[in-house]
């Protein structure tokens, strides 16, 4: 699991910002409700990338992003939007 890896503002109102400093490459990121359904997903490019979860209930939300290229998770955690 990558430290160099930030979610932020947690809790959030449905803007988050995804950082990922050692990045090479595209990854997935993933949200999932707390029943594990997959509830938002797109693909990152970019080292820091703005994400709208805006359509998604108020409450919280596991998160996972994943090297394409390796299929390996970077970080996973929780999520709260309000």
């Amino acid at each position: 699991i990558d430290n160099n890896t930030f979610i932020y503002p947690n809790p959030n109102s449905g803007n988050i910002n995804v950082v990922i400093e050692s990045s090479n490459g595209s990854y997935s990121f993933e949200v999932q409700d707390l029943s594990g359904r997959v509830v938002y997903k797109t693909i990152l490019n970019k080292s820091e990338s703005a994400v709208n979860i805006k359509e998604l209930a108020n409450g919280m939300y596991t998160y996972k992003i994943t090297s394409l290229t390796t299929k390996v998770a970077i970080k996973e955690g929780k999520l709260i939007k309000e």
